[in-house]
């Protein structure tokens, strides 16, 4: 045993400079698995950051829509009342970039996503694996309060139905 430690996966919450990402892998080049929670830049820089991460395989986004610019208002807009998109609109925002980020960064095998939101007259909730190389369809559901379930397999790193 040589004594020398690998890092291969890494959780960061709530990235406020775009350097961080470049940081992290000029110091843990062989990260695999990447969590990116509440604070992921916007969509073209982080496609950008993740690029260099050859080894990456699995990207988790906990809680990243409004950084990633997934249809929800500014943090300063949201005072003027705009409404947050539904369910059915999220969900086809997130396949949109989820599908641009594989291509753009060929390593990627898988992504969990966590999101979730919650208003005066609605809830939903969005959690689980979707597969990088899939084609990635919602299905509604027949459920009330337009409740609408996705199903996304992982071969590799999951299998698991989606709730929205």
């Amino acid at each position: 045993m040589t004594g020398d430690w690998e890092v291969t996966g890494l959780h960061l919450r709530q990235v406020a400079d775009s350097l961080v990402l470049p940081i992290v892998h000029s110091v843990f080049p062989r990260i695999s698995t990447l969590t990116l929670e509440r604070g992921c830049g916007h969509i073209d820089e982080l496609i950008t950051f993740l690029r260099p991460f050859s080894s990456l395989q699995v990207l988790t986004l906990r809680f990243c829509f409004q950084h990633l610019e997934l249809g929800y208002p500014s943090p300063a807009d949201r005072c003027l009342r705009v409404p947050i998109p539904g369910p059915d609109k999220t969900e086809a925002a997130m396949i949109q970039h989820t599908s641009r980020i594989a291509r753009e960064v060929p390593s990627i095998e898988a992504f969990y996503i966590e999101e979730q939101d919650s208003g005066v007259d609605r809830f939903w909730a969005f959690r689980g694996w979707t597969d990088a190389r899939e084609d990635m369809t919602m299905m509604p559901s027949s459920e009330p309060r337009q409740i609408y379930m996705a199903t996304y397999i992982s071969q590799k790193h999951s299998c698991t139905t989606f709730f929205i």
